[in-house]
C-alpha cells in the first residue's frame, strides 16, 4: 500500500509539474499577444494624429477612379471593355474608404468631391435597362458628390467588324 501510496503521489508530482509547464506556456502566448496588441495601438495612435487636412489630400489622390460596371452584363451583348480580376469594391475607392472607420467615413462623407470622379461602363441602352445595383451606386455617388462638378468619364468599347478569312 505505501509504495503504490509512493507510485500515486509521483504521478500527481508529474501532473502538477507538466500542467506549471503548460501554465508557463500559456502566459507566455498572453505575453506575446499583450505586447503585439500595444505596438497595433501605438500605431493606430500615430496615425490618429495625423490631421484631417492632411487625410483628406491623401483621399483625394487615391479617389480619383471610381470605376462602376454594369453587373450582370446582359449575355446578348459582346464582352464588356474592362474585364475585373478584382472584386468590384477594389474599383470603388471612395465607397471603400467611407466603410473603414468612423473617422474615415465622416471625412468621406464631408468631401463631395470624392464622390465626383467616376468611369462608368455600361451595355448600350438598347440591350440594357441599365437598373439595379448599377443604378443604385450611381446614384449613390450622385448624392453625395452634392453640387461638385462631375467627372464623368464613359468607356466605349469599339465594335469593328471583323472580316472573314478567305482561304
Amino acid at each position: 500500500m505505501v509504495l503504490l501510496s509512493n507510485k500515486a503521489l509521483d504521478d500527481y508530482d508529474a501532473e502538477i509539474n507538466r500542467l506549471q509547464s503548460q501554465i508557463l506556456f500559456v502566459e507566455k502566448q498572453k505575453q506575446l499577444v499583450n505586447d503585439y496588441k500595444t505596438r497595433v495601438l501605438s500605431l493606430l495612435s500615430i496615425f490618429e494624429q495625423v490631421p484631417n487636412e492632411i487625410v483628406c489630400v491623401i483621399f483625394e489622390f487615391a479617389c480619383t477612379d471610381n470605376f462602376l460596371q454594369e453587373y450582370p452584363w446582359p449575355l446578348d451583348e459582346e464582352e464588356p471593355a474592362v474585364e475585373l480580376t478584382s472584386p468590384a469594391i477594389a474599383c470603388l475607392p471612395t465607397l471603400t474608404i467611407s466603410a473603414v472607420c468612423n473617422r474615415w467615413r465622416s471625412l468621406d462623407l464631408a468631401s463631395p468631391s470624392l464622390w465626383s470622379h467616376l468611369r462608368l461602363e455600361s451595355a448600350p441602352a438598347t440591350a440594357s435597362d441599365v437598373q439595379g445595383d448599377f443604378m443604385s451606386t450611381l446614384q449613390l455617388y450622385l448624392d453625395r458628390s452634392v453640387d461638385t462638378p462631375l467627372m464623368i468619364y464613359e468607356l466605349q468599347k469599339l465594335y469593328t467588324p471583323v472580316a472573314p478569312h478567305l482561304h
